[in-house]
């Protein structure tokens, strides 16, 4: 049985309206109208789609976290100054001032060509992802594993992280770990 949602409650803070023009949007440029999408209203959807599309930019539920200013502001950044294998939907949605201070620490490390296929890291400060590496210096891990992906320390929440640090003290024999 259909619901008349005219003269309900809005869905995800929308009318009725704008969730069907949402949701043809979406059709018309075979997106699953589903999720993040209910952000943005069909205009911002619109833009979105339109910044991503002229930069060849898959288009995932990631890229309506942002507005396509920002989107397009993080790719300006990155065609600047690196190139455009760099332009998938995890690292776009990333602020280019944050960008601008971890893709050139990345890069001095030898691992930002990682980050294409492993940008869980980048869910982390520039300060946590320094402190990340001296502890999987410390324990004798590699920073990026063979199978071309960050250290799974890199992906853990700062809890799991808190957790995994005091397990290595609790079990070294004088080598301590000392953080940063």
């Amino acid at each position: 049985k259909n619901v008349d949602l005219k003269n309900n409650v809005t869905m995800f803070r929308r009318t009725a309206d704008e969730i069907k023009d949402i949701v043809k949007v979406c059709r018309e440029n075979n997106i699953d109208p589903k999720g993040t999408v209910f952000r943005k209203t069909a205009d911002e959807i619109k833009d979105i789609i339109e910044v991503c599309g002229k930069n060849n930019i898959k288009i995932t539920g990631s890229v309506f976290f942002r507005t396509a200013d920002k989107l397009q502001s993080s790719i300006d950044f990155i065609k600047e100054h690196y190139d455009s294998s760099y332009l998938t939907p995890l690292i776009i949605v990333k602020d280019a001032k944050y960008l601008s201070k971890v893709f050139p620490y990345l890069d001095e490390l030898g691992v930002l060509e990682t980050v294409r296929q492993s940008a869980s890291i980048l869910g982390l400060k520039l300060d946590e992802i320094r402190e990340r590496k001296n502890f999987v210096d410390s324990i004798g891990e590699p920073m990026v594993l063979e199978n071309g992906k960050f250290n799974s320390v890199f992906g853990m929440s700062r809890k799991k992280y808190a957790e995994r640090v005091s397990n290595v003290k609790k079990n070294s024999d004088g080598d301590s770990y000392g953080g940063k």
